[in-house]
């Protein structure tokens, strides 16, 4: 439930959750403030790093081949023999 209840909050509000709960997530399954905290900041670390990546990619390839490719991919993806 509280899963949920932050997908829905975060599609209200436009706030994303998954940045800001992961803290109090991982201090509650056993890590210690330090420890859930850092475990956060490399988890935005590697977001940045991705997000950069992407935005390389796009530059590189064009959008228009990465949604074609998308759209292609999309029913293997969504059928139930992966």
């Amino acid at each position: 439930m509280d899963t949920t209840a932050s997908t829905v909050f975060q599609q209200i509000t436009r706030v994303k959750t998954r940045h800001l709960l992961p803290p109090t997530l991982l201090h509650s399954a056993g890590l210690g403030n330090s420890a859930s905290l850092l475990a956060n900041v490399g988890n935005g670390a590697v977001n940045v790093a991705l997000t950069m990546a992407a935005i390389g990619l796009i530059d590189r390839v064009g959008r228009r081949v990465l949604l074609i490719g998308a759209r292609l991919e999309w029913p293997l993806q969504c059928s139930p023999w992966r």
